[in-house]
């Protein structure tokens, strides 16, 4: 269990690295270190989490919790963190599994920009 925990973890911070590189304003939901070793919460800048993930139909991901009913809002825990509703409705939910590899990260991080440059440029 801690052999795959550290691998997430770098799998995790990796996929948050390239997704800082490529996205300009991105920002991470939650605590830098105290976090699931397989999840990754992130707010794209100025496009809805819905839009993002409609542009990105390779992506598997979340923009609310697994028990969220499906229509478009802010996550109330997002909310509750401060996080005002405007940039909290473009927040999206990442999970890795023991299957995630470091080529996964790599395509997941540039369809994840790619799609949210498209959308940028559109407005």
């Amino acid at each position: 269990m801690a052999a795959w925990t550290r691998r997430v973890c770098q799998l995790r911070d990796e996929l948050w690295n390239r997704l800082r590189q490529q996205v300009p304003g991105v920002a991470l939901n939650g605590h830098e270190q105290e976090r699931l070793p397989n999840t990754l919460n992130v707010r794209f800048p100025s496009v809805s989490g819905t839009a993002l993930l409609s542009a990105a139909p390779e992506i598997a991901a979340s923009t609310a919790s697994a028990c969220h009913d499906g229509q478009e809002s802010a996550s109330a825990v997002i909310l509750a963190m401060g996080i005002p509703h405007v940039e909290a409705i473009g927040s999206v939910r990442l999970t890795l599994g023991r299957g995630t590899t470091d080529d996964d990260i790599t395509r997941a991080a540039k369809a994840l920009a790619r799609a949210w440059q498209s959308i940028s440029a559109a407005r």
